[in-house]
């Protein structure tokens, strides 16, 4: 438990000063609040995982202008998106091996059951990269 004790004091006509009371605070607590940088020098480490959306809500994937479209000339949104924020992330993961996952696929073998969750190594149990 701290206390802090302010003394009031007034300057008289004389140049001296006279207490006139003081103030009592008590209880006081003071936390720090981190910055994102004191984490990263206290020895954090960021693990990256990249979940790809597969769902229909993002167009035919031989449809040019959506999301998923594949041109080899260009990256798409989702690869620009990925590149981005993997490219400063990688520097805090100290491995550099990303877990990616999939979600909403249908997936072989039969191709009649939307997945809601699958790597994209084709290994559920490695999907690192």
């Amino acid at each position: 438990k701290t206390s802090l004790v302010l003394q009031l004091l007034k300057e008289t006509s004389k140049g001296t000063t006279k207490a006139r009371g003081q103030i009592v605070i008590e209880n006081i607590s003071i936390l720090r609040k981190y910055s994102f940088l004191d984490y990263v020098f206290g020895g954090l480490e960021i693990a990256t995982v990249i979940a790809v959306d597969f769902t229909k809500s993002n167009g035919d994937p031989t449809q040019e202008g959506t999301l998923h479209y594949m041109d080899t000339s260009k990256p798409n949104d989702y690869v620009m998106a990925i590149r981005a924020v993997g490219e400063i992330l990688q520097h805090y993961d100290s491995d550099g091996k990303y877990p990616v996952y999939g979600f909403g696929a249908k997936l072989p073998p039969s191709l009649t059951h939307v997945s809601h969750c699958f790597a994209l190594t084709g290994n559920y149990f490695a999907p690192e990269v």
